[in-house]
């Protein structure tokens, strides 16, 4: 009879302890059957503590919503705190109140009501579990289209170059990424260039994040505008994201291929600049402000005003340098087809997350100021992305899209 009731006791205390150990393992394995990587849960009573690497859908508000919505079935926990990684680096947290969001999807309760228990901040945290489902050594082929114009020569008035660029992008540890692209041409009508299969940025990368706010990337390698060497840059941000701070060094030289021979130079040029943006929410509009010493040697100072429509991103630039030249246009961000790509894999082939571009008015050697290279750092350049009031507004979005399909109640 004794032992009886200690096997009672037992099963008391250890059933519970089993069914949250099972609703672990149910959760890991659902979000790793999407395709999420590096997933590590955590639960502490009913709180329930996610982190998730999202490299299946090619919006990461998508992504995080999807999360949600499966969380949601898992009543059991009230509380849920979701870290989003990138090459494993945490990002951003979100907590929200889980049994609120079920009752928004039933229609009993209203976003509105939700979105005062939300909150999305920057954060450092670290995962407490070993990860499963892991990203080291997994490929990308991605394929990005490649594309250059010029308006406005009497000769020639218009002239274009398209180009199709397939990228190995891969990574091997924290922070890391490695990135090696071949341009193929297909169609070219600028004379002396871009006939020829030819490299395009083959680069080897580092992120480091030191607090919840600062970040620092250190790239070497074969970067755009035939420059080779390396660069450092450091970025802090303030007030939750409104205001951004960063400063970049370059020390590069010169390096082109042309009919497999390389031409090149000592590394001998030293560039540097210093950045604001300033982000008003309302608007999803950035204004920023960039100074130094670019490419080309000038010392120039140049404006650029942007502006967020979901995915989509245009922009407006003007450069003028202490020497009196001046330059400006127009650049712009479009997401490509699809969506959602295939899970992660030894060998992926998708394409590229969006077609960018930029267009300077005038293109004589003269006005060629403000000119940078772009080293292959694709977190520092979607970095918009992770913007707490960005995020939220997204979410709100994605649900009311959802409930406009009938997916959620009215």
């Amino acid at each position: 009879m004794k032992n009886a009731f200690i096997r009672v006791i037992v099963i008391f205390f250890l059933l519970p302890l089993s069914y949250f150990a099972y609703s672990e393992a149910t959760v890991i394995k659902e979000l790793s059957r999407k395709g999420f990587e590096n997933l590590s849960v955590n639960v502490e009573g009913t709180k329930i503590f996610i982190a998730y690497e999202d490299r299946v859908y090619r919006f990461n508000a998508d992504g995080l919503f999807e999360v949600m919505d499966i969380l949601k079935n898992y009543r059991e926990y009230d509380t849920v705190a979701i870290t989003m990684l990138n090459k494993k680096i945490p990002v951003l947290e979100i907590r929200y109140d889980n049994r609120l969001f079920y009752s928004v999807t039933t229609g009993t309760t209203d976003w509105s009501d939700f979105e005062k228990n939300l909150f999305i901040s920057y954060t450092s945290t670290e995962p407490k579990e070993e990860s499963e489902n892991q990203s080291d050594f997994r490929n990308d082929i991605t394929i990005h289209p490649g594309f250059k114009g010029q308006f406005g020569d009497y000769d020639n008035p218009v002239r274009a170059q398209i180009n199709i660029i397939p990228e190995i992008r891969t990574t091997w540890w924290k922070g890391m990424e490695l990135n090696i692209q071949t341009i193929i041409p297909v169609y070219n009508e600028f004379k002396g260039e871009g006939d020829y299969i030819r490299p395009g940025i083959v680069s080897l990368g580092q992120t480091f994040k030191f607090d919840e706010v600062t970040y620092a990337f250190a790239t070497v390698g074969y970067f755009t505008e035939n420059r080779y060497g390396a660069d450092f840059s450091a970025m802090k941000i303030f007030n939750n994201g409104d205001i951004v701070l960063k400063g970049s060094a370059g020390y590069t030289g010169y390096l082109s291929v042309y009919q497999n021979k390389f031409y090149y130079s000592d590394l001998y040029l030293f560039t540097y600049n210093m950045s604001m943006k300033y982000r008003i929410n309302k608007y999803d509009l950035t204004i920023g402000v960039t100074a130094g010493k670019f490419l080309y040697e000038d010392k120039s100072i140049r404006v650029d005003i942007n502006r967020q429509f979901g995915e989509i991103e245009l922009g407006f630039f003007a450069v003028r340098s202490i020497d009196g030249y001046t330059n400006g246009g127009f650049n712009f961000s479009v997401p490509l087809f699809p969506s959602e790509y295939s899970k992660p894999s030894l060998v992926r082939i998708r394409t590229a997350e969006n077609f960018r571009w930029e267009y300077r008015v005038k293109g004589e050697l003269s006005s060629l100021i403000g000119v940078t290279y772009n080293t292959g750092n694709y977190f520092e350049k979607e970095f918009y992305k992770y913007n707490p009031a960005f995020i939220r507004k997204e979410l709100k979005k994605k649900f009311k899209s959802n409930q406009e399909r009938g997916m959620y109640v009215r």
